[in-house]
């Protein structure tokens, strides 16, 4: 081993490099916990575009039209291919698709570390001042796109663009590294629109880098960019139901507004923040870039720079394509990851600058400073919302998988939540269904019952099966009020009982109802018919109104053995309390499920 390599390896072996490196890795390890903590399996709102995909997949009949078909402004060509390997091998997890935005993110910050690493070298003090990177990259105020698997395709195009970036750094002709710059940029186009933007960003890039042969280079990259628009464009409509993209023309001042509220929301997640910060952020780009011409630095800085030029053409392109949304719709978290790009290469301009003249002129270690301490505050308001917003979007979506599971009983209004369209939702939530795929892939041992047949429940009842809540604990429930002077019953038809088999559940009443003046509980009852025989195997009566050691989720379970190997009919039953009072008899079964022990 060189002495070099030793010296390397001699210097990570100190306690201060453990500590840096630690900090250096730690954002990743949130990043992981963040989606183990908050990701939910279920299929939501875009991801519904893929569930047509996937059957063609398997009924053998997907073409490459459908996989280069336009999804609002973008062409998700690759995303789509990897999405639908991902459904395949995974019974279609979406939380496989977060950790897969885990993944490429985690690429992108090492490919970020190798270019910086080539301007700063490795050292206690070169590794301490890339910690802000690495946790802006993977700043939790990026939640949205986290904890939405289909959002990987946003990861894929920045991603595209780093990478392109870092081999046109290391091209000096047409070689293996060029075209794989270009393989980059056709990477990002076509996962995201913002990708487009790689071409004039890497020709900007060419002009401005050390590079000797910039009008070869520059030529053929324009060729290529030009060649991959007019691809891009083939049969492009723009959707209908977005904005005008005239929009910043008849309203400049909250286009503006728009803008700049864009380029501020990585480092905070109010309009008034956010439009403070970007207003110091361009301003503190405006005086770099002044310092960058005066010194001489542009070419050193070059690939800083198409950072700072990217990210600024995605919020411009943002601005002109979403403005009419609403200035409030400037701070969309899944934006971030485009814009936080600008804010990295600012920082590291500026460590470039302090590093060369921190010695000659106080003012740039002012200039640092100021950017450190803004980006700090940025992070911790990041992770700590973030944290915030983590936690309210798990509870949506383990709220949305259980709509999902009970979708042909469950309300539409409820399943508006998931899709916009709930005939949608029924329709493709069948083809999961089918295939076993999502919420409906249980493993082999488990059975739930949810494909239920109500025989008899109130009329006014406005949905059978939802999501309940009780005690911080998100369970799909059978909703059963009770009749007045007789028994709800619903009945799952021809279900068949292994060997060894229990059945699992829990009953409640709606936390709702546990006040004193509402109700007098409700008994809880299961039967099994088997053939013209009726047997019951579950009784048990609960009032959480005078008994609070009830106000839970009642676990139960009861033996099936003397069932094994036939179909049977299950009946739930609820009635009303002793004294036959069905008023605010909301009863919830909850997750029903017959297990193999």
């Amino acid at each position: 081993m060189r002495n070099r390599d030793m010296g390397i390896l001699q210097k990570f072996a100190s306690s201060n490099y453990k500590f840096i490196v630690f900090l250096l890795v730690l954002p990743a390890i949130l990043g992981a916990i963040y989606v183990k903590i908050f990701g939910v399996n279920v299929v939501f709102w875009d991801q519904w575009e893929l569930v047509p995909l996937i059957e063609k997949l398997y009924s053998g009949n997907l073409t490459f039209d459908q996989l280069f078909a336009q999804h609002n402004e973008h062409r998700l060509f690759f995303p789509r291919i990897i999405m639908l390997i991902l459904a395949h091998i995974t019974r279609y997890n979406t939380i496989t698709e977060m950790y897969l935005s885990w993944i490429i993110t985690l690429l992108t910050l090492v490919l970020i570390f190798v270019m910086y690493k080539q301007n700063f070298g490795i050292s206690e003090s070169s590794l301490l001042k890339f910690i802000p990177i690495s946790w802006l990259i993977f700043n939790f105020r990026q939640f949205e796109n986290m904890l939405w698997g289909w959002q990987n395709q946003i990861y894929l195009c920045v991603f595209g663009f780093v990478f392109s970036i870092y081999l046109l750094e290391k091209s000096e002709k047409i070689d293996c590294k060029f075209l794989l710059a270009i393989f980059g940029g056709i990477l990002s186009s076509f996962s995201f629109v913002n990708g487009l933007l790689v071409w004039p960003t890497g020709f900007l890039f060419i002009i401005l880098s050390k590079t000797k042969n910039k009008n070869y280079l520059g030529t053929a990259w324009a060729l290529v960019g030009i060649a991959v628009l007019c691809t891009y464009l083939y049969k492009w409509v723009k959707p209908s139901h977005h904005p005008s993209i005239l929009y910043i023309i008849e309203q400049p001042i909250n286009s503006i507004e728009y803008l700049i509220v864009n380029i501020g929301s990585p480092l905070g997640f109010e309009h008034s923040t956010a439009f403070g910060m970007g207003i110091f952020i361009l301003f503190e780009i405006i005086m770099v870039s002044i310092l960058l011409l005066k010194n001489g630095l542009l070419k050193e800085n070059a690939k800083w720079l198409s950072f700072i030029f990217f990210s600024l053409a995605s919020s411009l392109t943002i601005t002109v394509g979403r403005a009419g949304f609403g200035v409030e719709q400037a701070l969309s978290s899944r934006y971030v990851t485009f814009t936080l790009l600008g804010i990295v290469g600012l920082y590291l301009v500026v460590v470039g600058l302090y590093n060369k003249f921190e010695t000659k002129n106080q003012k740039y270690a002012v200039l640092y400073g100021m950017v450190l301490s803004v980006i700090f505050v940025g992070i911790i308001i990041g992770y700590s919302r973030g944290v915030i917003a983590g936690e309210e979007i798990s509870e949506s979506r383990k709220n949305m998988a259980c709509y999902l599971i009970g979708y042909n009983w469950t309300s539409d209004e409820f399943l508006k939540n998931l899709y916009p369209h709930p005939d949608i939702v029924k329709k493709r939530a069948k083809i999961l269904e089918r295939h076993k795929l999502n919420v409906f892939s249980f493993k082999d041992e488990v059975y739930m019952l949810y494909d239920l047949k109500p025989i008899k429940i109130l009329s006014q009842q406005h949905f059978i099966t939802g999501a309940g809540k009780i005690n911080d604990e998100i369970k799909f429930i059978i909703h059963e009020h009770p009749l007045p002077s007789d028994k709800a019953l619903i009945e799952f038809e021809n279900i068949p009982i292994p060997k060894n088999a229990t059945l699992r559940f829990s009953i409640a009443l709606d936390p709702q109802v546990w006040s004193p003046d509402k109700g007098d509980g409700v008994l809880f009852e299961i039967y099994i018919k088997e053939n013209e025989s009726k047997q019951q195997i579950f009784s048990k009566y609960i009032d959480p109104k005078n008994n609070p050691e009830e106000r839970k989720w009642n676990d139960s379970e009861v033996d099936l053995s003397n069932y094994a190997d036939k179909n049977v009919t299950i009946i739930f039953s609820t009635s009303s309390g002793p004294n036959n009072d069905s008023n605010y008899d909301w009863a919830w079964w909850g997750n029903p499920v017959i297990v193999t022990v």
